[in-house]
């Protein structure tokens, strides 16, 4: 179950279960994946990688950001845009990994991201 939900979009939540926003907050709590964080990782080592499947046209060492998903922006989803275009996301990231990007996101460091070979990758500016 977690996994099914984990691979949902909080949009797919909303439609489907037509949560209150205190059911969101639990659903991002439950499908959140449970082994290391990325912020300890990313303040002792100055870099830390979200390890996600990303569409195989994206290329290793392509500069990205992280923003809030355009074509829901009332929703927790975050997306990855290219550097240079804001307008269409190159993917979506997995409810189950929000919680842990959205705590370095909070923390206000400036970060750069790019596609690697693992997933994302994050390093403190």
């Amino acid at each position: 179950l977690r996994a099914w939900l984990g691979d949902m979009t909080v949009a797919d939540w909303r439609t489907r279960f037509e949560p209150a926003a205190a059911d969101l907050l639990d659903l991002l709590e439950y499908t959140r994946i449970r082994r290391g964080s990325l912020l300890p990782a990313l303040l002792s080592d100055g870099t830390a990688t979200l390890r996600l499947d990303l569409p195989d046209y994206l290329t290793e060492d392509q500069p990205v950001v992280i923003r809030s998903f355009l074509e829901d922006p009332d929703s927790r989803q975050l997306a990855i845009y290219p550097l240079d275009d804001h307008t269409e996301p190159l993917a979506v990231i997995p409810t189950r990994l929000l919680a842990d990007l959205q705590a370095v996101l909070d923390t206000g460091l400036e970060t750069s991201c790019v596609i690697g070979e693992d997933g994302l990758e994050i390093t403190l500016d």
